[in-house]
């Protein structure tokens, strides 16, 4: 009897697990049954500060998002772990969102890349990105993303990437100029009988010169005279 139960009964048990187990696999397999991907997302940011007289055309400025190791996530439009960006002035710029597919630790570098005009100094402070991906306590089976940021040589921990250039060059119109004051012209002079005098004018000149010609004439005239007196005595 019991051999009996379990030859009718057994075979369609095994078909209905079987059976049960295809639909379960092929529901599984079906696209929009798939479970969706688990990712966090940070997107890295930077800002450039211009200081002091800039030379004409000193931009664009130049700056990169390196990877510290090359199996790192990196954003749209990085290439070999390197992701470059150009700044036309000062402002905010971003390397762009970066998304992370697992739990880890990743590590990059920020730094300007120097130009070559000697009357700008380029920023050589080198930034650390540091972001640490890891479950969310509050939602199971979500990612979350830290970002810390840090600056070699500073043991401080920057609140957020800045770079400034500085420009040295000279101001279009020329650095102003005082002119000197005039100098006094020292007064010319002579020495005569009775010590030091000023020269004449050349108006003068000819003044004295009258007068010496009047008293030649008069000396003359009185010396004529006395000999004529002296003449009509003797």
């Amino acid at each position: 009897m019991r051999h009996s139960f379990l030859n009718r009964w057994l075979p369609l048990v095994l078909v209905c697990v079987a059976g049960l187990l295809f639909s379960v696999s092929a529901y599984a397999a079906e696209p929009g049954a798939a479970a969706a991907p688990v990712t966090a997302k940070v997107e890295i940011a930077a800002s450039l500060v211009l200081q002091g007289n800039m030379p004409g055309g000193a931009g664009p400025y130049t700056f990169t998002l390196t990877a510290q190791d090359a199996a790192n996530p990196m954003p749209a439009g990085a290439s070999d772990g390197v992701k470059t960006v150009t700044q036309a002035g000062a402002g905010d710029f971003s390397f762009g969102s970066i998304t992370f597919p697992k739990v880890g630790e990743y590590h990059y570098t920020i730094r300007q890349t120097p130009g070559n005009l000697p009357d700008c100094r380029y920023d050589t402070r080198v930034y650390t990105a540091t972001v640490y991906v890891q479950w969310q306590a509050e939602v199971a089976g979500a990612l979350q993303a830290t970002l810390v940021l840090g600056e070699n040589g500073n043991p401080a921990k920057p609140a957020a990437v800045q770079f400034t250039t500085t420009g040295s060059a000279p101001d279009a119109a020329g650095p102003a100029t005082t002119p000197p004051p005039p100098q006094a012209s020292a007064a010319p002079t002579g020495v005569g009988a009775g010590g030091p005098w000023l020269a004449p004018q050349t108006g003068d000149a000819a003044n004295i010169a009258l007068l010496f010609w009047a008293l030649v004439a008069s000396a003359t005239g009185l010396l004529a005279l006395a000999i004529l007196r002296a003449k009509r005595k003797s």
